[in-house]
């Protein structure tokens, strides 16, 4: 039993004597202490402890003697009374976030001095008889109750008065919103000077030496992190967990010191919001701790975050730096790209080609985009972006995008142009094969005059015959097959393009069936104006154009074309003299299924095609009724870009 009692002496003076000599190097040797001269911090730190330890000892040794008589009680009585007094900071801390400082030590000095003089002192110089006159309780720890409560009443008394009249400063405020008990910390949203974690273990070893190889180690280790590891959200994370461990090694003050000198935050701004990665990551953590009116908030924080993960289009919301801080579940879907890798990093960071896709949008300074087109692999996608935010003044917040696929409808839209463009070829198949019979007649009546010549002069004159009708049916061939080609979008090239022949070409072919027999055409377009565009593209164009002109005007009507061009852009009219476009489709004429024409006799998808392949060319096509200079008829306009228009970012993976 008496061994028992001595091992648990020696262990509670061991434990006790550790934990001052702790506090007393962490709190005025470490703070001054050139770390980095040490070159084994750990085991300097350990000898140093233990010799502080033993100087206590000794110290408690050589006033034992002074204070005889007292029983183990009396010793836990008066220190449980001493400690007491720190009970009010601690409940205002947690609870009461108007008690400031100046309240706290004010109290504190006067509980501190009432229980130092009515409990504390007598243990030295006996009992205080000179004052007894005026208490009518005697001093010492025979009382020790009614002094220990009277000491924390007067406490709590000076810490309430003092903080109700004298104000706190922001840093104070800061702290006590920190210190709640329903309070998760909520960390500011700040930039490390080191970009990986190399470069953070170089600069740690500046102050700590070979040590901060194993300190960055255990807190990779910690963070489940690598070596590789250069997202700026976690890097932040990096810097937390190193702050942490350094705190319980050296203390709050020398490690301050340490991670202001070697790893500094760039300085914040008013406007710059919180880290909301870091905080999704505390609240995921720390959320269950929350109380009351904080824990139904989180609630209600966790909700949307659902609601937003499972949001039927991909959404990314991005820091002014760049930073992602939200990536769906959608946007994974579309990516193939775990949220976990995406968030906390940069959008420069991200694979192709999706790192060039938002790289070149949010460049561009536009609200929105579509028709995005992407080739993974040789397999083309197709996606609409659009942006949140002030294109003004775009840098001073967050940004979110919002993404969705429009790889389905891009290829259906497709698939009614090509029908479209194969019903055009049908239409025209009788026309092509009368033009080509009369030029085939032609030859053969040549070549069968050609048996019976016999001088060289009608000889050179039947063969010139023969070639000039070659060369009609090769064009007619020709504009049939620009018409009938596929409109792949692989194989779609836009190449310099002459902007009169290609009018003419479309013209030539809707003469072949003899729609355009009634009227006539007025091509005021120069010969000189070239276009990179895609020929094909542009012959269906004009082509649908020009057929709902056809149908429009009346018997010798006239069919005007003309053209201007600048350095970035191309104008063609087509203006008619028909009956205009009706009100009640004016507002819907580039919608599908839309005509003003009678059952059967169109399929209201020619300005739709010609709307959807004006804008693949990057061009805007308007109708305006009645036609421009004129009260009646239409005006077609069709702006294109002068310099080939290329929104597709190809990718092959390796």
């Amino acid at each position: 039993s008496a061994a028992s009692i001595l091992l648990l002496a020696i262990s509670l003076i061991s434990s006790l004597s550790i934990m001052l000599a702790q506090m007393i190097l962490n709190s005025f040797y470490l703070p001054e202490k050139k770390l980095q001269n040490q070159p084994n911090i750990d085991k300097w730190i350990t000898h140093r402890m233990v010799v502080i330890s033993l100087a206590l000892i000794t110290l408690t040794l050589l006033l034992y003697p002074s204070v005889t008589g007292m029983s183990v009680t009396d010793y836990y009585l008066l220190a449980f009374s001493g400690l007491a007094q720190l009970t009010p900071g601690i409940l205002a801390a947690i609870y009461l976030p108007r008690i400031n400082r100046r309240g706290f030590l004010i109290g504190l000095c006067g509980g501190m001095f009432i229980w130092f003089s009515t409990l504390m002192l007598p243990i030295f110089v006996g009992e205080l008889r000179g004052l007894e006159g005026y208490f009518s309780i005697s001093f010492g720890m025979q009382n020790w109750a009614i002094w220990s409560v009277e000491a924390l009443l007067v406490n709590i008394l000076l810490c309430s008065i003092f903080s109700a009249f004298t104000p706190m400063d922001e840093e104070q405020v800061s702290f006590a919103r920190l210190c709640m008990a329903d309070n998760v910390y909520v960390p500011a949203r700040v930039s490390l000077k080191q970009k990986s974690v190399a470069e953070i273990q170089k600069s740690l070893e500046a102050s700590l030496g070979d040590s901060a190889r194993v300190d960055v180690s255990t807190a990779l280790g910690a963070l489940n992190l690598d070596m590789n590891e250069r997202r700026p959200a976690a890097l932040r994370q990096l810097r937390d967990q190193l702050s942490a461990s350094l705190n319980l090694r050296l203390g709050v003050l020398a490690a301050t010191r340490v991670m202001q000198q070697t790893l500094p935050l760039a300085p914040s701004t008013d406007k710059e919001p919180n880290d909301i990665y870091l905080i999704e990551s505390m609240l995921a953590i720390h959320g269950n701790r929350l109380t009351g009116v904080a824990s139904e908030l989180n609630k209600l924080r966790v909700h949307h975050q659902e609601i937003l993960d499972n949001l039927p289009i991909g959404l990314i919301a991005m820091a002014p730096s760049g930073e992602v801080l939200k990536w769906n579940v959608t946007m994974s879907r579309y990516t193939l790209i775990p949220a976990e890798l995406a968030t906390g990093g940069s959008i420069n960071e991200l694979p192709q080609p999706w790192r060039d896709l938002f790289i070149q949008f949010l460049q561009k300074h536009v609200p929105w985009e579509d028709n995005l087109r992407i080739s993974i692999d040789g397999h083309e996608r197709w996606f609409y972006i659009r942006r949140s935010g002030d294109l003004v003044d775009d840098d001073t917040g967050d940004r979110i995008l919002l993404i969705e696929e429009q790889t389905q409808a891009v290829r259906m839209r497709q698939s009614y142009m090509e029908n479209e463009r194969l019903a055009s070829v049908g239409r025209l198949a009788a026309g092509v094969a009368h033009e080509i019979g009369n030029p085939i007649t032609a030859i053969a009546c040549v070549a069968q005059n050609l048996h019976y010549q016999q001088t060289p002069a009608h000889i050179d004159t039947a063969t010139s015959q023969i070639l000039s009708q070659t060369q009609r049916i090769d064009r007619i061939v020709k504009s049939l097959i620009n018409l009938s080609r596929g409109d792949d979008a692989e194989l779609s090239i836009q190449q310099p393009v002459n902007l009169l022949q290609t009018i003419n070409e479309a013209i030539q072919l809707l003469q072949l069936n003899g729609e355009a027999e009634h009227v006539k055409f007025e091509c005021q377009v120069n010969p000189e104006i070239l276009i990179e565009s895609d020929a094909q593209k542009l012959i269906q164009i004009f082509l649908n154009i020009l057929n709902n002109a056809i149908d429009a005007s009346p018997d010798d009507a006239c069919i005007t074309i003309t053209a201007s061009q600048s350095s970035l852009q191309t104008e063609v009219t087509v203006s008619d003299q028909g009956t205009g476009v009706n009100e009640t489709v004016r507002g819907r004429l580039f919608e599908p299924f839309v005509t003003s024409k009678e059952p059967g006799q169109g399929t209201g998808l020619g300005l739709w095609v010609v709307f959807n392949l004006t804008r693949e060319l990057g061009g805007h096509v308007s109708v305006s009724s009645p036609a421009i200079d004129s009260d009646s008829g239409s005006t077609a306009v069709l702006q294109l870009p002068s310099k080939a228009h290329q929104k597709t970012i190809n990718y092959e993976a390796t």
